[in-house]
């Protein structure tokens, strides 16, 4: 209980811009960890051959 204690009374002085800024961050990598699932999900969902989930994957990693 004091490691909690002493972790929520380290953050506890920060302001709210930091807050909903690292919350932010929070949902914008979430959505990040989508990708390795887009491949399944064209592949198997929509019928996509490999090569065209593969292309998709290639144009969406250069944009």
């Amino acid at each position: 209980m004091l490691l909690l204690r002493l972790y929520r009374d380290s953050f506890a002085g920060l302001s709210p811009a930091i807050w909903w800024l690292a919350l932010i961050t929070l949902i914008n990598r979430s959505g990040t960890m989508v990708l390795p699932f887009l491949t399944i999900y064209l592949t198997q969902a929509l019928d996509f051959s490999l090569q065209q989930a593969g292309w998709v994957m290639s144009c969406f990693g250069l944009g």
